[in-house]
């Protein structure tokens, strides 16, 4: 039973983690809207630190009831991650998804590659309305000579 107890409040730890670190990888994203996202964003980090806490806490607890015993987590430690590879707990034998690590986004330099291509798709977007604008603009500036 505590074996049970223990690995749903590592997984919820480590769930918790890893969105933590996604929503302050959202955050300095460059683009990423206006003033009330990041702000909501922030709300988000904020609630979902206090759920780490009390979640962290449970695991402390129930980290020597295992074999052998989980080492215990810091909330010092856990808010200095900045990567989802720095996060150590993921690589232990007592999650129930190892294969993580193997993924693409882990890798940093794979995320920022991405980050990079979603500014481009961005970029070629406001590319298209810059257009547009220009063009109304333009009739605009004409139109107002006409009328003089």
């Amino acid at each position: 039973m505590c074996s049970f107890k223990f690995r749903r409040t590592l997984n919820n730890v480590q769930c918790l983690i890893v969105q933590r670190l996604f929503e302050l990888l959202k955050v300095n994203m460059a683009g990423t809207g206006s003033y009330k996202l990041h702000v909501h964003i922030g709300k988000a980090i904020k609630t979902r630190s206090k759920a780490i806490q009390s979640v962290l806490a449970e695991y402390n607890e129930l980290t020597s009831s295992v074999q052998p015993p989980a080492p215990h987590l810091k909330w010092n430690d856990i808010v200095n991650y900045g990567f989802i590879s720095e996060f150590e707990l993921l690589k232990l034998s007592y999650s129930q998804h190892p294969e993580i690590l193997s993924k693409p986004w882990t890798v940093p330099g794979h995320r920022e590659v991405a980050a990079k291509y979603f500014k481009i798709l961005h970029t070629q977007e406001e590319i298209i309305h810059l257009n547009v604008e220009v063009c109304c603009l333009h009739t605009a500036i004409s139109d107002g000579h006409t009328r003089l």
